[in-house]
């Protein structure tokens, strides 16, 4: 009777060991799936930044074609059809390479000019809501302009003066056609045959009748 007690215990002992072993390959089990899911969702997180550095890219793209597009519309002296932008993907300096030669590189700071550094400014500003505009990303929906054509002599580079309006209510009309524009310059330039709403005043400092654009400041 002791011997098969004995017996039967040693059994139960065993099917306790089975159902131990049962239940640690059930807690296996639901952690490789939660690791696999895991690692799943990994995955599909490493994928979507791989896309978003793909798109983001290609935004950088669209804006060096953009710039380069600006600049020659608005005729800005030394840019050429053959010229080549490249942005730093670090400082987002757009650099110019003279007939894509990058050894003759140059920007903003070395452009020469007041005039031309300006002109190189404001396109490159009318490249990026250009860009953000086709592709909905977020820029606000206005841009702030000051003096474009300061140090620029309208009777001396009046073709210059032209091309930049010509080029900015061109973008007014279509690709940036809700982005406002808020203009300070020294000459009015009528949109004449673009289809645009302009509101025109005249300011000075010192007339209360024609105040700034900012009612209360005056300068130093």
């Amino acid at each position: 009777m002791e011997r098969c007690l004995a017996t039967l215990e040693e059994r139960v002992r065993g099917l306790q060991r089975m159902a131990d072993m049962i239940a640690g390959l059930s807690e296996l089990e639901r952690e490789v799936h939660e690791l696999a899911v895991s690692e799943s969702e990994l995955e599909e997180q490493i994928q979507q930044e791989k896309d978003s550095l793909t798109n983001a890219d290609q935004n950088i793209q669209d804006i060096e074609k953009a710039y380069l597009e600006s600049l020659l519309n608005t005729h800005v002296p030394g840019i050429y059809q053959s010229d080549k932008v490249e942005i730093n993907r670090k400082t987002w300096i757009p650099w110019i390479l003279s007939n894509g030669d990058e050894a003759l590189k140059w920007y903003f700071s070395n452009a020469g000019s007041g005039g031309k550094k300006t002109l190189l400014k404001v396109c490159y500003a009318l490249a990026l809501h250009a860009v953000a505009a086709d592709n909905g990303l977020p820029l606000p929906n206005f841009i702030i302009i000051d003096t474009p054509m300061k140090n620029i002599g309208e009777d001396v580079n009046r073709d210059i003066f032209n091309s930049f309006y010509n080029y900015l209510y061109t973008l007014a009309e279509t690709s940036l056609s809700d982005t406002q524009f808020i203009l300070v310059d020294k000459e009015y330039f009528p949109p004449g045959e673009y289809e645009v709403a302009v509101y025109e005043r005249y300011m000075t400092p010192d007339e209360a009748e024609h105040p700034p654009l900012i009612s209360y400041y005056r300068g130093a």
